[in-house]
């Protein structure tokens, strides 16, 4: 990419996975956090129904801080669930009509290979 690099924006939010309902992720800075909420996802990941990984010095996501780091998953499962709770899934809402984004909205989509 060319341009000038920007900050990275403080919470980076997903959801992730095949099974219903899905995982939700969060990152922020060296942390992920990941909200299991199938209870088939959570049965192949030893039943945790939530995970913290330091990603800069466990970019393997190896070792669960989950236990160890209780205040760093309290604050993000907060932003977590915020964020969650404004998603079209997660509120109930209507999708997103194509017609509704700019151009240059579309145009960030189709890059990102969501639309054609």
């Amino acid at each position: 990419m060319k341009g000038t690099p920007t900050a990275a924006p403080p919470f980076v939010f997903m959801e992730a996975g095949d099974e219903k309902p899905t995982q939700l992720v969060i990152r922020s800075g060296r942390w992920k956090l990941i909200q299991v909420r199938s209870s088939k996802d959570r049965r192949a990941m030893n039943n945790k129904e939530v995970e913290l990984y330091d990603v800069h010095a466990d970019p393997g996501e190896q070792h669960d801080l989950a236990r160890k780091e209780s205040a760093i998953v309290e604050k993000l499962a907060a932003r977590l669930a915020s964020w969650a709770g404004s998603t079209p899934s997660g509120s109930g809402s209507m999708p997103i009509v194509l017609g509704d984004l700019d151009v240059q909205e579309q145009a960030m989509l189709r890059a990102l290979g969501y639309l054609e």
